[in-house]
């Protein structure tokens, strides 16, 4: 991939393909954007966040966009950027955040109903156990 970037040294068709930015339209399930602060990218995710708010391809799409800043860099969240110290009170559990994000999908979907040599078991009420 580093090859790939290193041929395309200006923003050409190989780079459109892959921003977000040019896809807006084409987004349609909610998104939650975790940013930081210090994050070299941050405009980027910032852009992209109002972006699909904007312009998404469905109304899910729009509605469904959550954005986090945290303090933090690239790497993720957390109390230290460089000899910066934030303080416990900056310290925040990401993954509990993003497992509680899929866990409203998850709890929204169906369950999974067994279907066995032809037969649907879901008309016989028989869902498969959890």
């Amino acid at each position: 991939m580093f090859l790939d970037w290193l041929a395309h040294p200006t923003y050409d068709e190989s780079w459109k393909r892959w921003s977000i930015e040019e896809h807006f339209s084409e987004i349609n399930v909610p998104a939650l954007t975790i940013a930081a602060w210090y994050d070299i990218f941050l405009g980027g995710s910032l852009r992209n966040y109002i972006g699909i708010r904007l312009h998404g391809g469905s109304e899910a799409a729009r509605q469904g966009q959550r954005l986090l800043v945290t303090i933090g860099g690239h790497a993720g969240s957390g109390r230290k950027i460089g000899e910066v110290d934030f303080t416990a009170a900056a310290e925040f559990d990401e993954d509990e955040l993003i497992l509680s994000w899929y866990g409203h999908f998850q709890e929204r979907c169906q369950r999974i109903w067994q279907h066995k040599a032809g037969e649907n078991f879901r008309n016989g009420r028989q869902p498969m156990a959890r």
